[in-house]
């Protein structure tokens, strides 16, 4: 009877060993030895179902196997000498198998070929489903570059014939395994931040970290020969539309008060160009603004290729039903599609007009794209961030729609360099630029961040103020921020809650939640002192604490309403129109992340925020859910800050996040910001 060892498998790079199960201790050392990790394989389909996987550095060298062989003794109670005489033996006779742990796996090849043609590309990105020793080995023999950021291989001077033939004849992938992406594709070295949603395509770390140096005892390290680099689709510059303002004018829609005066000049400058960002402050009517224009832009493309008649709608779940009532309140004959969850792509009927759909579902959409003339992005702040999912499919689905459309008022939330991305998504030659080169030019300095402005406010970005296109029709907000001393042991109290715990993050949730709930006696407090036909909006950060507040706000004659994340979609929508047309209803409570974008809540005048958030856009957007069109009164934000609490800090921090934010897309506003803010404090002496 055999010690340990019974059978075993190599494919060039990895030995795969039967190991028979002697206890748990065994199994532990084998998964988290400080020498060298063993990788079981699980997959009860696979032809080597419960081998242990081990890169062959391990049995080629002296110092790390025999420490591995006296943690093996060790955990197992045998004796050393016969763990070694029995693991030679096994390794001697080990099956010679090159596709041994190829199956289930798959390489997706992304060609860097600016002509499309794949067949014409000499460079490569390639994405493993998982780790794979032989991929490496393959890789490696190439010369290729492990990109640290796209999670895949780097591979140049080659073609796609001799890429795939490799991986075939040597790692034993067979045709079925591979795929080859459509589209183009380019090497993007700029990484905003890596999203705890990115997917893991290529090496895990721990895994890289194995197959390089065995006794780095798991310390950080980069792969010889890396590069810094993601791929993203590349999207075709943006170009002249050539239509005459003639030609618009005369499709613009005639009904009075469909478009107000700044929404036709925007419609006017979309349609001039295949690519834009219109960044008009919330409430100022953006959505019916990009429909008008993406119709007419539609029925251009049309004319040239009848291939091409549906326009693309991304936008948060919480707002693709508020679309699909504004195209048909602008355009009742045009058919629409709303593409959900579990909904098949069949549903969608031939020759749709438009379709609209969130972003978790944007990446069904691929197909669809090549009938699509115009991609409209809404919220498009939310693919800031290069390196997650959703962005890199947004960027394939743009790569195949010749107009692309941006909305957001707030494209930039805490830095400069997010406005990158969008430049690319759109097709901007600022996109070109690597990401240092961007923030060597426009990051850093008010001077720097006016040039950036001056970049592309004359033909990218269409900035529009609600106080100067909407003066006269909605009377604004404005805020009071008022300094609130805690009760006596609410202070104390807060401070065992800021040390409570060892993580910074733990102590820092625990401290904001605090000060949130503290406040709820304070909203009660206001709702009783507005008058009775004026409504209250109550904005917090925790779903825990908006409970609390709607209970707290409901009396025998009074009502409150909840929006959260945990609402149903039917559930939302009746919270929000009782809100709206109930006189009993004086309050709604929703999150930030819930309620902060695609909502009319102009039925309230009064918005309370139970606590700032981490980010000025955020809570921009949230006071604009009453400040907009339909609002009759002034809007009051109220914004309660505990003395001597982080709410202080935060303020301060808010105040230096939107100064960044300004001096790109409104550096006139930054000197009038600055002047107002002296004068207040004069006036204040």
């Amino acid at each position: 009877m055999t010690a340990v060892f019974f059978d075993a498998v190599f494919d060039g790079t990895e030995y795969g060993l039967k190991m028979r199960y002697v206890n748990a201790g065994l199994v532990d050392y084998i998964k988290t030895s400080p020498v060298v990790r063993g990788f079981f394989i699980g997959d009860k389909t696979h032809p080597y179902y419960s081998y242990w996987r081990f890169n062959k550095l391990l049995f080629d060298t002296n110092d790390i196997l025999i420490p591995w062989i006296g943690g093996l003794a060790e955990a197992s109670g045998y004796d050393f000498d016969v763990l070694q005489t029995e693991l030679n033996n096994i390794l001697c006779s080990a099956k010679d198998m090159p596709n041994a742990f190829a199956h289930g796996l798959t390489q997706t090849i992304c060609p860097l070929a600016k002509s499309g043609d794949p067949l014409k590309a000499s460079e490569f990105l390639v994405f493993g489903s998982q780790y794979h020793g032989s991929t490496l080995t393959l890789f490696r023999s190439m010369h290729g570059q492990w990109a640290r950021q796209a999670r895949g291989w780097y591979v140049s001077d080659t073609s796609l014939a001799m890429l795939t033939n490799n991986l075939m004849m040597q790692s034993g992938y067979t045709e079925s395994q591979i795929f080859v992406k459509e589209g183009n594709f380019s090497l993007y070295d700029g990484v905003l931040s890596v999203d705890h949603d990115v997917p893991t395509l290529g090496l895990p770390d721990i895994l890289l970290r194995e197959q390089t140096e065995f006794n780095d005892k798991n310390k950080d390290f980069e792969i010889e020969d890396s590069i810094n680099a993601q791929v993203q689709a590349t999207v075709s510059a943006i170009k002249r539309t050539g239509i005459e303002f003639a030609d618009i004018k005369s499709l613009l829609p005639t009904k009075k008060g469909m478009l107000l005066k700044h929404q036709r000049e925007g419609v006017l400058f979309l349609t001039q160009r295949t690519g834009a960002l219109l960044a008009d402050e919330m409430g100022t009517g953006k959505t019916r603004t990009a429909i008008v224009a993406s119709y007419i832009i539609k029925g251009f493309v049309n004319i040239q290729d009848s291939n091409r008649y549906t326009v693309i709608v991304a936008a948060p779940k919480a707002v693709i039903f508020k679309w699909r009532r504004e195209i048909l309140a602008v355009y009742p004959n045009e058919s629409v599609h709303v593409l959900q969850a579990g909904q098949s792509l069949e549903a969608v009927a031939p020759n749709t007009n438009w379709i609209i759909t969130n972003y978790e579902q944007l990446e069904r959409m691929g197909d669809l794209a090549n009938s699509a003339a115009v991609l409209l992005i809404d919220e498009a702040h939310k693919l800031k961030e290069s390196m997650t999912l959703r962005t890199r499919i947004a960027f394939e689905i743009a790569s195949r729609v010749p107009n692309r459309y941006l909305l957001t008022a707030t494209p930039i939330l805490n830095r400069e360099s997010e406005m990158h991305s969008l430049l690319r998504l759109t097709g901007h030659s600022l996109g070109d630029l690597t990401l240092s080169d961007f923030e060597t030019q426009f990051s850093g300095s008010p001077d720097f961040r006016k040039n950036l402005n001056k970049s592309i406010k004359e033909d990218w970005m269409l900035r529009r103020l609600q106080s100067k296109v909407l003066r006269g029709k909605i009377p604004g907000k404005r805020h009071d921020y008022q300094l609130v001393k805690m009760v006596k042991g609410q202070h104390k109290e807060y401070l065992l809650q800021l040390n409570e715990g060892t993580h910074s993050l733990t102590r820092l949730h625990h401290a904001r939640r605090f000060l949130e709930e503290g406040k709820v006696s304070l909203a009660v407090k206001y709702l009783k002192s507005i008058p009775t036909d004026e409504k209250l909006i109550v904005f917090c950060e925790y779903v825990e604490s908006v409970n609390m507040y709607s209970v707290a706000l409901t009396s025998d004659s009074v009502k409150s309403v909840v929006v959260t994340g945990q609402c149903s979609d039917q559930a939302r929508d009746k919270a929000i129109e009782s809100f709206q047309t109930d006189d009993s209803v004086r309050s709604i409570v929703l999150t930030y992340a819930t309620g902060a974008e695609g909502i009319d809540l102009w039925r309230g005048n009064h918005v309370f925020l139970a606590l700032q958030p981490y980010v000025p856009a955020t809570q921009s957007q949230a006071e604009d859910r009453a400040n907009r069109l339909g609002q009759t009164r002034q809007v009051k934000i109220v914004v309660p800050i505990f003395q001597n609490t982080l709410d202080e800090q935060l303020r301060e921090l808010l105040n230096f996040k939107s100064s960044i934010a300004r001096e790109v897309i409104d550096p006139d506003e930054v000197e009038r910001f600055n002047k107002s803010a002296l004068i207040k404090a004069i006036a204040r002496q």
